[in-house]
């Protein structure tokens, strides 16, 4: 019985403390997708825009949508990613828009992949970002406790363990 129950602390606790979270896998995944370096954007602003997965050594189009305006082109690399810096045209709307890359899959055949971005008006992306001028997110502060917390878990396990099997032996001296 207490090797049963030791077992089965000790399998909780491999599992908690090696299990891997979603967020810590490679980035970009290799996936059909627009990447861009920041999602709220003003118009004018410079942004870096990746997208995969094309024909290796083909010619990838990126296009901003409502209105259609061409981006750049860009070739895809030996992974099929193709990468511009590309400017928000500036006579954007606030809003929500999309941003398009067009190319050839590996397989030969038509590839279009999007995403979209939220264009703020100009006065509202300088006081969003300050005195740089560069909209986006909020900044990322703190930590990551995620880890700790697993670490607690399993200590907690063990401990409970160890309290059930030195409280099991007492009781088997004391009777």
């Amino acid at each position: 019985m207490i090797k049963r129950a030791l077992t089965l602390v000790t399998s909780v606790a491999a599992l908690v403390a090696l299990a891997t979270p979603a967020h810590g896998q490679q980035y970009p995944p290799g996936q059909f997708g627009v990447f861009v370096s920041d999602t709220t954007v003003v118009p004018g602003q410079t942004i870096t825009i990746s997208a995969g997965v094309f024909s290796p050594g083909s010619t990838v189009t990126f296009t901003f949508f409502s209105q259609p305006v061409t981006l750049g082109s860009a070739t895809a690399d030996a992974d099929g990613v193709a990468t511009i810096e590309a400017t928000i045209p500036l006579n954007a709307t606030p809003g929500t828009h999309t941003i398009t890359a067009s190319g050839v899959a590996p397989d030969g055949s038509p590839l279009e992949v999007s995403t979209t971005v939220t264009v703020l008006a100009a006065d509202d992306g300088v006081a969003a970002a300050g005195a740089g001028g560069t909209a986006g997110g909020l900044p990322r502060t703190g930590e990551e406790s995620l880890p700790l917390a697993r670490i607690a878990a399993a200590l907690l396990a063990v401990g409970g363990g160890l309290l059930f099997v030195t409280r099991r032996r007492r009781a088997a001296t004391a009777a």
